[in-house]
């Protein structure tokens, strides 16, 4: 039986020039350290759940404060000062509760072509355009979850489900590396001896 394609990551590459950038600064700046906190740990869970994006509902919401100690009300407040300095959209957050970015998509088509995946996008939220991005980005619709509630926006329920691509996965042959590459030693070893050289 094949297992079930999934959608995010398990690990997402982050740019060391990060602290540097304005809208960063400025949300360390209005909201300390619990700012940057909130934003990394929803950035996570974008990566983590759908790769491009996450509908941002109270579960999400209560995980979030619950995970950091911190009430409701401020993680809310640090989520609305993201999107107003342009971390995540303000207008996809105001109109389907959902949080994504510009750079979290380009990152996520990155990654995908580098993990030899799909890049799927639902239209609604595509921040790309197709003549600038450099690898083929799939369309499709959002997919209609009808036990979460958005805390922004409001979800057409008018579209039609998700449904998956019925393209076949193609089988990986080349390219498949060993759980174990070589030997590393844990503590000081005789090289001679554990390679079984004679001196």
């Amino acid at each position: 039986m094949g297992r079930i394609a999934r959608k995010g990551f398990e690990y997402y590459r982050a740019e060391t020039d990060r602290f540097r950038d304005i809208k960063i600064r400025k949300l360390r700046k209005e909201h300390s350290c619990a700012g940057y906190a909130i934003y990394q740990y929803v950035l996570n869970e974008i990566y983590r759940v759908e790769g491009c994006y996450i509908r941002f509902t109270q579960d999400e919401l209560f995980d979030c404060a619950e995970y950091w100690n911190m009430r409701e009300e401020e993680v809310l407040r640090i989520i609305n000062y993201c999107t107003e300095t342009g971390l995540f959209n303000a207008g996809i957050w105001k109109q389907y509760g959902i949080l994504t970015g510009h750079s979290i998509q380009i990152r996520y088509v990155s990654m995908c072509h580098a993990a030899k995946r799909k890049t799927v996008i639902p239209e609604e939220i595509n921040l790309l355009s197709e003549e600038k991005s450099s690898f083929p980005v799939s369309r499709a619709q959002l997919p209609v979850e009808a036990a979460s509630v958005p805390i922004c926006g409001s979800v057409a329920v008018t579209s039609v489900p998700f449904t998956e691509p019925s393209e076949a996965p193609v089988p990986l042959k080349e390219g498949i590396l060993p759980e174990k590459t070589g030997f590393i030693p844990e503590e000081s070893v005789n090289i001679p001896e554990a390679y079984n050289i004679k001196v």
